[in-house]
């Protein structure tokens, strides 16, 4: 018997397809008997991963990337999707899922989960060195900051610690502090050895100077700085040369509270070029022979010296008419600076002389009188030897009389002169008398004498 098979195919689809066989049995009479199978081909598998990451724990900044997962199927070829998910907090965890589909929606899921952990402490940055500083020079806290693996928005605490010494030294600790979101923690500390070895400074302290005697500046306010001590002790002293010029030296010296010190100086130069001055020296004048020179007190007075001696030179030079009288005064300091004067007095003679016995003004005489001879007498205040003209002249000369006209001139060395006059009115002012003069008579009027000669 022979037997014959067929086989097809049908109703393919993305899923699947149907197989369809038939089996017929022929005798050697041509009987057959044919049988039929059909075997639905059908694709109900799940796909299946590749290469699938395991479950892992890592460091927050070392969270590996998705992985390339891809996934195999019986019969055909399957697609691979991602889907991530994360909770928050510390640790958290991060849930990537891949789902992969064949072409019959048959799926397989899968996921990875990843525990991510901060075990790294922050790292601070900036925190400078450990250093010893002047007191002045305290620099500002450092602007320190803070790196980490994973949070980005730590903030650092400072505070700063201040260890007592001494007057001149202490210790000021500065201390930085952070802290991760996960309570991972860094610390640092920087320590200032703070130390004053810096010397004051003195403030107004003069500059060097020369000045006169009289005008030596009063010791000023010289105060003292420092980078540390705001009370300066500031000491003076003072001392002077001799003789002229001569020089001051004041010095002043700061000495703050860690006996760091400064000295400086000033030097004065006293000078003396000012001139005594002298007092009461009269001006020079003119005054008459016979006058005394009025007395003079001279005194001085100096910008700087005392008790000068003032002395007098005097000097007398005559001429015919008087003499001049000359004094000089003259004081010399302490330090050779001399000053003269002098007054000169003119002794002259402008005074006439005087009478001292005069004579008559006016004097009137008979005619036959003689007239009296007279002599004034006269005086000088200077002049012991006065010349004496006398001159004598008539005038008004009539029947009745004349005049008599005298007059004296007495002229001393200067040729001052007083002259005085007399005039002697020489008159008739005597009646006649008779001579012979009959006396009276009686007589007979015819025996009347003729009258008498």
């Amino acid at each position: 018997m022979a037997v014959t098979a067929i086989s097809g195919i049908s109703n393919v689809n993305a899923c699947g397809y149907d197989i369809e066989r038939a089996w017929t049995a022929t005798d050697d009479c041509g009987n057959s008997t044919t049988v039929y199978q059909v075997i639905y081909v059908r694709d109900t598998t799940d796909p299946e991963f590749v290469n699938f990451p395991a479950d892992t724990e890592v460091e927050c900044d070392a969270v590996p990337a998705p992985a390339n997962v891809t996934a195999t199927d019986n019969c055909s070829t399957a697609t691979v999707t991602f889907a991530q998910s994360s909770t928050t907090g510390c640790p958290y965890t991060i849930t990537r899922t891949w789902t992969a589909t064949d072409a019959c929606g048959n799926q397989t899921v899968s996921s990875q989960t990843i525990l991510v952990v901060d075990t790294t402490d922050p790292i601070l940055v900036g925190v400078p060195a450990d250093t010893q500083v002047e007191c002045s020079d305290i620099p500002a806290p450092a602007m320190v900051t803070a790196t980490d693996n994973c949070d980005q928005n730590m903030e650092v605490g400072y505070y700063e610690q201040f260890i007592p010494g001494n007057d001149c030294y202490y210790t000021l600790v500065r201390h930085w502090e952070v802290a991760d979101d996960c309570g991972n923690t860094a610390s640092a500390n920087q320590v200032l050895y703070v130390t004053d070895t810096t010397d004051p400074s003195l403030v107004g302290v003069p500059a060097n100077v020369t000045v006169e005697c009289d005008a030596i500046p009063a010791v000023p306010v010289v105060t003292g700085i420092d980078n540390c001590d705001m009370n300066v002790a500031v000491s003076f002293n003072e001392t002077a040369t001799e003789g002229c010029p001569y020089t001051i030296t004041r010095t002043w010296t700061g000495v703050d509270n860690c006996g760091n010190d400064v000295t400086s100086s000033q030097t004065i130069t006293v000078i003396d070029t000012t001139y005594p001055v002298l007092h009461g020296v009269p001006a020079s004048t003119e005054l008459e022979c016979d006058q005394i020179a009025p007395e003079a007190v001279v005194t001085a007075t100096d910008n700087c010296s005392e008790d000068m001696i003032v002395s007098l030179d005097a000097d007398t030079d005559y001429n015919e008419c008087g003499f001049v009288f000359t004094r000089i005064w003259s004081v010399t300091d302490a330090c050779g600076n001399t000053t003269t004067a002098t007054q000169v007095i003119n002794f002259v003679d402008t005074t006439d002389p005087i009478v001292t016995q005069g004579v008559p003004a006016e004097l009137t005489i008979e005619c036959d009188q003689d007239a009296p001879f007279y002599l004034p007498s006269f005086s000088d205040n200077c002049d012991d030897s006065l010349a004496v003209t006398a001159i004598s002249g008539i005038s008004n000369v009539n029947a009745c009389g004349y005049d008599i006209e005298r007059a004296w001139t007495a002229t001393d060395d200067c040729d001052n002169s007083t002259t005085v006059y007399q005039v002697i009115h020489v008159r008739d002012t005597t009646d006649p008398e008779f001579v012979n003069f009959p006396a009276d008579t009686e007589v007979e009027c015819d025996a009347v004498p003729a009258p008498a000669t």
